[in-house]
């Protein structure tokens, strides 16, 4: 039974970002709905969210629930369950001897301002693959784990993980613990951030704990800004090395091969000066300013719902003190040059010793311009530009587009060559723009280049004022090198508007491990249209991320990585829309392909959903391999979903000694597809080279695409198959088996009449085009309901 329901209803499956989408709101205000909402959304395939109250709810018995669907469970939330307080509380209390219990299938799992009180432990596990990496996340913010035996265990299992601006006291075992069983499916990334563990019930206690089975790595773990303190050992790792950075720790306990791994530094030993209220001593304690942003990663709240970064650097623990700490300067002014102008204002923060932060208080109201006569000097160090100090301005709120006021604006009237440019002279350089628009330059708006990282966050390109023709001859953010840089981030406010470039949205050159996150690439600030030439150009670097973008209306390819001698390698594309507008889903559709890959190898497209555009959804030249195609959906595009070099159709032919775009990885054949609306089965046969390889299924509701043959549309994954194994080729034959494949869908997309696909990928991802289409059919109509 559903509880009190928010008006938020599922929205049409062609309209679904590939993100979450909340089939079911449970607004909970007291045990009994707290205890019925958890079984429910539990027992959901779909997605669902169940915000508490403020207010204290204490548990009726040990929870113990597997959970399908993804789930957010958060707290603080008014009456209405409308609006939340990232201050208030909202605690589960337990009895000692019970466990918190969930996991989590291969879905996101999320807990949020919440605060957990007396249990035996808090457990979040996630399922164990058995093919490929984790591209599920457990996630926990905001939250405190008091009381306890052990505050919270968490198995990494098929789940990347992030704990931050957490907090763990009162543990007589261990304040958080991190495990994993079996590393040989993938190595999950374990990022633990903005913690504070200390004050346990007894001294014996363990603070942090890091541990796996047999010996083996539980995972990639990255420690950042934590304070572990008053624990017989503050951090305890066994199994595997660990990166630890600008953390806060006295004892330990490393058990070989346990330890810090390589790279680990800039940490702290002795007193923290932590009050009783957990926070660091004013203006005292070591905690404060000495952390490090993790550009695109660092939350911008602290534990009690504060903002995270003041001063130049955040401080290490949950909270967040009011210290600045460093040199300021103030813009007051829209000239040009001269007293209190953003040129003097650069000026002032190269020449002072250490960080610098740039704010603004302009006189009038917004927006205010400033109009450039010439190139601003370059930014060689750690300076914060802060936009949104401008009165009137405000962040950006909205899930989709861009609500916030941005009041500052930088014009170069087409004449000007560059607006900011962040050219670092170090790779501890941490530079950082938000706040500001931008229009009118020629080569680019913002350069980041150098040894450091920048971020470049809620920011405004081409869009945001009455000005038409202002756009950007060449590019509106370039970065060269500048590994760690980030451009939007993981947060709302952290997106960036970015249209109007004649050329590229966003160009990424030389060394990569750069981010790209969570902006609006060829859309004005409403979603509407406001094309660059490419959306996001990567010309070369490794281990680029482009991740929950919507990137739509640009005039040739969503994303175009190039070719030549330093193509990308390992270039991560996740979880974008690309094709789709920010606010509706059928327009929006760039004039190519959503995703031309021309050059470079091991490059991982997952989860995106790819749609309306003028060309092949993903296009794949020949001289790139291991491309892998996963969880994507496609919906609407002119030509193939997945087109391999040569241009167009590609027909099976002998797999074995076979090179080219994803070494032209044959596709299955479909037979026997059918069951009941929600639950069936289907044999893939593939004939193709000895290997190990991976079927995914797809549904959609039409099979006309191309021909009448249907190689354009795969709307849903429904199934994956378990690995099929082929040892019967030779040199001159394919060997041919089959493996039947599990079919689940939505309840929103039952499969009566819709139409069946597949791809296929072999043991190094390379990702073959779709199959020929198969109608779905429905068995006796006494089973129609899914159920038997």
């Amino acid at each position: 039974m559903k509880l009190t329901m928010l008006p938020v209803a599922l929205l049409a499956l062609a309209a679904a970002t590939p993100a979450s989408v909340n089939a079911a709101v449970y607004c909970v205000g007291s045990n009994l709905q707290l205890a019925t909402s958890l079984a429910a959304a539990a027992a959901s395939t779909e997605d669902d969210s169940i915000r508490i109250r403020t207010g204290t709810y204490s548990g009726t018995g040990a929870i113990d629930l597997e959970v399908d669907g993804a789930l957010s469970i958060s707290g603080g939330w008014g009456a209405s369950c409308i609006t939340r307080n990232t201050a208030a509380t909202t605690t589960i209390s337990g009895v000692g001897t019970d466990n918190f219990k969930l996991t989590q299938d291969n879905n996101d799992l999320t807990l949020i301002g919440l605060t957990f009180n007396g249990w035996s432990q808090v457990i979040l596990s996630g399922v164990d693959l058995v093919f490929g990496p984790p591209s599920s996340e457990i996630r926990v913010s905001q939250s405190r784990f008091t009381n306890a035996l052990i505050g919270l265990f968490i198995n990494a299992g098929s789940h990347n993980i992030v704990v931050e601006n957490s907090r763990f006291d009162g543990h007589t075992n261990s304040g958080l613990q991190i495990f994993r069983t079996a590393a040989s499916f993938g190595s999950a990334d374990v990022l633990l951030q903005h913690n504070t563990i200390s004050n346990p019930a007894v001294l014996s206690a363990s603070g942090l704990r890091v541990q796996s089975s047999n010996g083996a790595p539980a995972a990639d773990i990255r420690i950042y800004n934590t304070v572990m303190d008053g624990h017989n050992f503050d951090l305890r790792i066994s199994d595997q090395p660990v990166l630890v950075r600008y953390s806060h720790w006295t004892t330990q306990l490393f058990t070989a091969p346990g330890g810090l791994a390589a790279g680990s530094g800039s940490n702290q030993a002795g007193i923290p000066g932590l009050g009783a209220d957990y926070r660091p001593i004013e203006p005292t304690s070591p905690l404060i300013n000495t952390g490090v942003v993790l550009a695109g990663s660092t939350p911008s709240t602290d534990f009690a719902g504060g903002q995270r970064v003041v001063g130049i650097r955040p401080d290490i623990g949950a909270y967040e003190s009011s210290v600045l700490g460093t040199t300021v300067i103030q813009v007051t002014s829209t000239a040009d040059s001269g007293a209190g102008s953003l040129r003097a204002a650069i000026g002032v923060a190269n020449s002072v010793p250490g960080d610098a932060i740039i704010e603004f208080n302009i006189v009038g109201a917004c927006p205010r311009q400033i109009s450039l006569i010439s190139a601003l000097p370059t930014i060689a160090k750690t300076v914060r530009i802060e936009g949104y100090t401008q009165p009137g301005s405000a962040e950006n709120a909205d899930n989709s587009v861009f609500d916030g006021t941005v009041c500052v604006f930088l014009l170069g009237g087409g004449t000007v060559t560059g607006g900011l440019s962040l050219v670092t002279d170090d790779a501890s350089d941490e530079p950082y723009v938000s706040g500001l628009g931008f229009y009118g330059f020629n080569t680019h708006a913002i350069l980041v280049a150098g040894p450091g990282k920048a971020q470049v966050r809620g920011n405004l390109f081409g869009t945001g004022l009455p000005i038409i023709g202002q756009g950007f001859a060449d590019t509106a953010i370039r970065v060269v090198g500048a590994p760690g840089t980030v451009i939007g981030g993981s947060s709302f406010a952290d997106r960036n508007v970015i249209g109007a470039a004649e050329q590229f949205g966003i160009r990424l050159d030389g060394a990569g491990a750069r981010t790209v996150r969570n902006n609006l690439i060829g859309s004005n600030r409403s979603g509407g249209s406001l094309g660059n030439g490419v959306g996001i150009r990567v010309a070369s670097g490794v281990g680029d991320v482009i991740r929950n973008n919507n990137i739509s209306f640009n005039t040739a390819q969503g994303i175009l990585l190039a070719d030549g001698a330093n193509a990308p390698q390992n270039t991560q594309i996740v979880t974008n829309r690309i094709g789709a507008s920010a606010t509706t889903a059928s327009v929006g559709g760039n004039g190519g392909n959503a995703i031309r890959v021309t050059g470079g190898d091991g490059h991982e497209i997952r989860g995106n959903l790819i749609s309306n555009n003028e060309s092949d959804g993903v296009a794949v030249l020949q001289d790139s391999r291991r491309v892998w195609l996963v969880d994507n959906r496609f919906i609407g595009n002119e030509r193939l979903a997945i087109d391999l070099s040569p241009d167009g159709r590609n027909f099976n032919d002998l797999d074995v000694g076979q090179t080219g775009a994803n070494d032209r990885q044959n596709f299955p054949s479909l037979f026997d597809s059918g069951g009941s609306p929600l639950l069936g089965t289907t044999r893939a046969q593939l004939s193709s080279a000895n290997g190990t390889y991976v079927v995914q299924v797809f549904a959609s509701e039409r099979c006309t695409g191309l021909g009448g043959t249907g190689f354009d549309d795969a709307a849903i994954v429904v199934g994956t198959s378990d690995p099929l194994t082929l040892t019967c080729a030779g040199p001159n034959t394919n060997c041919t088996d089959s493996v039947d494949v599990a079919i689940t869908a939505p309840a929103n997309f039952p499969l009566t009449g819709k139409f069946l696909s597949a791809v296929v990928w072999d043991e190094e991802n390379n990702t073959s085009e779709f199959s020929i289409c198969v109608p779905y059919a429905v068995d006796d109509a006494v089973f129609a309901n899914g159920f038997e």
